[in-house]
């Protein structure tokens, strides 16, 4: 017996169009024929509608992505509004998932520049 069920189905028609091709030498086989044939139905039947449930949910992901991309550009739109009426530094950002600027800084504090180093004399001698 096969594990997929696609390999058995095949492997039912096989079955089935040999016994109906023999089925005169196979007294009482009726029964066994009929149980196997409606469940061959069935299973077509079921792989019928789990392909068409495959390409509705593939058109279903789709529309959920399109979706998923419009409500994002929202988002940004939201977000941005609300940026521009509270302000970039506003604490009250943070309950709309916003975070907010840090503090302005002061300006820029330069260094003084390093004390001259000594030269030595050329040749090595000291005075």
């Amino acid at each position: 017996m096969s594990k997929s069920p696609y390999n058995a189905i095949a492997e039912w028609d096989t079955l089935l169009q040999a016994v109906k091709e023999t089925e005169g030498d196979l007294a009482g086989v009726v029964p066994f024929r009929e149980a196997l044939a409606n469940a061959r139905a069935r299973a077509h039947m079921f792989k019928g509608l789990q392909d068409s449930l495959e390409a509705s949910a593939g058109e279903a992901t789709d529309r959920l992505r399109e979706t998923v991309a419009v409500g994002e550009d929202a988002v940004v739109a939201l977000r941005s509004f609300i940026r521009g009426v509270l302000g970039m530094r506003n604490e009250k950002l943070l309950r709309y998932g916003i975070k907010p600027r840090g503090k302005r800084r002061g300006p820029k504090r330069t260094l003084s520049p390093p004390p001259p180093v000594a030269r030595k004399r050329a040749g090595g001698r000291s005075r």
